[in-house]
This record gives C-alpha cells, sequence and structure tokens, in this order.
C-alpha cells in the first residue's frame, strides 16, 4: 500500500498501552489533553485499573478571572528584543489571577479506561453537549455541564469508534490524536500508531473513509476546510489530504533531517494558507504555506528548549503561540508575508514564564483573550 490508497490488509494487532510508567509518555506518541484537562498520565495496559478522568465546568464569567485550583501567580512577563510598538489588546499578556474556583464536594468525574491522548468537547456544544477522547479508541461521551451538583448523574459513554479490523482480534491500534472538524461536527479525523488516519461520521457511527497517509506511525491531525485535513507522522512528513480525491496526497513538508519525527500541527483556521509543525527534540517552529511546499516560509527559534505546543490565535491571522521545556510561552506576531522573516529570525512579541516545562496549551476559539497552558500537575489560564 501507497500512502493516500486504502488499506488492503488488516493491521497488526497491537496491545494499547499507551503509558508504561506514572508521568512518561508512550513510545507510540506522546500523550496530550486539552487545556481543561491538562496533561493526563497513568498507567496503561490490559488489567490495569480504570483511570479516573475529571472534568470541569469552564468558568461563567471569564472576565471575572475565575481559575482552576492550584492556578497562581507566576514572575512578570519578559520583554526580548527591540522595543515593539504598542500592541493591540489581544496582545497584552497577564498571568494568572489569585481568584480561585470553589471547592465543590464532588467533581464531575468518570472513568476511562486507558489514559487519553487528548481531549475535545464538541465545537457546536451548543446543540449537542458531547466530549470526545482517544486512546485505544475513540470514545464519545454525553457531558451537560448546566449542573456539577454532587447529585448530578456521570456523563454517559454514547459510542466507541476504533480501528479493529477483524471481529476476532481483542486490541486495536491506539490513537495518537484527533481533530473535530467544526465545519462538519459530524466528522472527527483521528491519527493511529498503524500509519492510517481515519474519518469518522459519528451521528451514524461508521467509518466515512480510512486512508494509509504515511509509512510510519502518525501523531498527530488537524482540519482545514470541511474536506480536507492534514496530518504529521514519525516518517517526517506533512501530508495534505482531500476527501474528495482519496488516492493522492500533497506533502507540504519533509523533516531536513532523516528519521526525525513531526510531532504537532496547527493549521491557521484564519488564514487556511499557512500551518505551523514541530519537530522531536527540536527549539523551532516551522511554519509552512500550502501554496509553496517543501520549503518552510519561516523558522521560529527562540526557544531555550524543546517545544511541545503550538496553536494559532483563533480570530488573528498573524499571531501564534508556542510552548516548550524552556517553561515559556512566547507569542510571536508574522510579517503580513511571512516569507519575510529574516534569516536571523524574529524575536517574539511577548514572553510569559511559567517556571516548569510547559506539555500543552491551547487557544479558546470562543473568547480568543483567553489562553489555556499546562505545566506539571496544574493548568493555568492566561489572558491575552
Amino acid at each position: 500500500n501507497h500512502p493516500g490508497q486504502e488499506p488492503q490488509q488488516p493491521a497488526a494487532q497491537v496491545h494499547p498501552q499507551i503509558h508504561t510508567e506514572q508521568g512518561k509518555p508512550s513510545p507510540h506518541g506522546p500523550a496530550e489533553a486539552d487545556a481543561v484537562g491538562g496533561r493526563l498520565a497513568g498507567g496503561g495496559g490490559r488489567g490495569a485499573q480504570p483511570l479516573r478522568l475529571h472534568v470541569r465546568a469552564p468558568p461563567l464569567d471569564l472576565r471575572a478571572g475565575l481559575l482552576p485550583l492550584r492556578a497562581r501567580p507566576r514572575r512578570r512577563e519578559l520583554p526580548r528584543g527591540p522595543p515593539q510598538p504598542r500592541l493591540p489588546p489581544l496582545l497584552r499578556l497577564r498571568p494568572p489571577h489569585r481568584r480561585l474556583l470553589p471547592r465543590r464536594p464532588l467533581p464531575l468525574s468518570f472513568d476511562h479506561p486507558y489514559p487519553p491522548t487528548k481531549l475535545q468537547f464538541n465545537p457546536r456544544a451548543a446543540s449537542t453537549p458531547l466530549l470526545a477522547s482517544s486512546s485505544d479508541a475513540l470514545r464519545l461521551w454525553h457531558a451537560p455541564l448546566d449542573d456539577l451538583s454532587a447529585s448530578a448523574p456521570a456523563p454517559e459513554l454514547r459510542s466507541v469508534l476504533d480501528n479493529r479490523k477483524a471481529s476476532a482480534s481483542d486490541f486495536c491500534a491506539p490513537l495518537t490524536s484527533f481533530d473535530w472538524n467544526e465545519i462538519e461536527p459530524r466528522r472527527i479525523g483521528t491519527a493511529s500508531i498503524d500509519t492510517t488516519c481515519t474519518v469518522w461520521d459519528i451521528e451514524r457511527g461508521v467509518v466515512e473513509t480510512q486512508l494509509i497517509a504515511h509509512d510510519k506511525a502518525v501523531h498527530d491531525i488537524a482540519w482545514g476546510e470541511a474536506g480536507v485535513f492534514a496530518s504529521v507522522s514519525a516518517d517526517g512528513s506533512v501530508r495534505v489530504f482531500d476527501l474528495r480525491d482519496k488516492e493522492h496526497s500533497t506533502i507540504v513538508y519533509e523533516s531536513p533531517r532523516p528519521d526525525t519525527p513531526l510531532l504537532r500541527l496547527a493549521w491557521n483556521r484564519y488564514d487556511l494558507r499557512y500551518m505551523a509543525a514541530l519537530l522531536m527534540d527540536s527549539n523551532a517552529v516551522v511554519v509552512l504555506d500550502i501554496r509553496a511546499p517543501g520549503v518552510p516560509v519561516a523558522e521560529l527559534h527562540r526557544h531555550g528548549g524543546c517545544v511541545n505546543a503550538v496553536a494559532w490565535a483563533p480570530q488573528a491571522a498573524r499571531h501564534l503561540c508556542s510552548a516548550g521545556d524552556d517553561g515559556q510561552a512566547l507569542i510571536w506576531e508574522l510579517p503580513e508575508a511571512p516569507a519575510a522573516v529574516p534569516p536571523e529570525g524574529i524575536d517574539p512579541v511577548l514572553v510569559y514564564d511559567a517556571g516548569a516545562e510547559i506539555n500543552q496549551l491551547q487557544w479558546v476559539a470562543g473568547h480568543p483573550d483567553w489562553m489555556g497552558i499546562s505545566i506539571e500537575n496544574k493548568v493555568q489560564l492566561l489572558r491575552v
């Protein structure tokens, strides 16, 4: 089989041991969770104790400064580089607020068979309050958040969607990530270690299409348009797929270092010409223009350690944020033409020092002046 073709042979049976030791990621791909959940770690494997997953409702009034428990203020922002012009309100970064959410007698929680690699709420939560999780399979939970009292019912498991190729198999290939299509919310795309990307129709509970997307494990997936998605893999490539032509894919970028996996991918939803990718063990953020495959239009090199997460601003075309092992969250403002970035690079317009490794970040689409980062065993909300 070649990339872009429908799979012809059943995938190898893989035991979904996503974590082998507390706090250490799986060799099948880095575990992650959305900012609301932070990074979740735990034991995996057959016979392991179920993971108890805690879900807290988002603050009802974000501007009131309500934050999850254990959030605490950090050092003030550290400007770098030459003086910058006055920034619009979107980019005034503030440290976490001191006020904490009140303690509840019982958090909304439910058991999860394996540590989740990602969590994501329905992008149209007002219509159907669903929460999706990925691990050994894609699971959909009915999780209304309007009642978080001690007597509230736990989230209800609605469906389990897996990549099992044979009904006699007890195991299926673990999922490394997934992405919910914001334009077509009935579609969820998943990435797996068995080299495939699967597009699910969650309303009917069936596979819409499944492609052998790469030569090695797929680490991340991101939707662009309703029928177009991109993925990154351990084979070091970024590939774009159009569901109208499943026989072909476009290789947008390949790692300059042989056998260097690509770990994360973020597609600019405000300007679909651009995406950003992260390489394993690299302090760079690679910015790509899908109109000019092969060569990145910019590389951002100001982190002092490996970059773990990247996100585009939800309502601005030229701003993105990256975070990594150096404990810093950097907000970048790209030139109007990203190709105009000088060889020596550019400096971030804002820097936030979290004081510990940042594992994940999310820029909230519904509230673009808020951002969530996960550090150690807690989540911080930053106002920008």
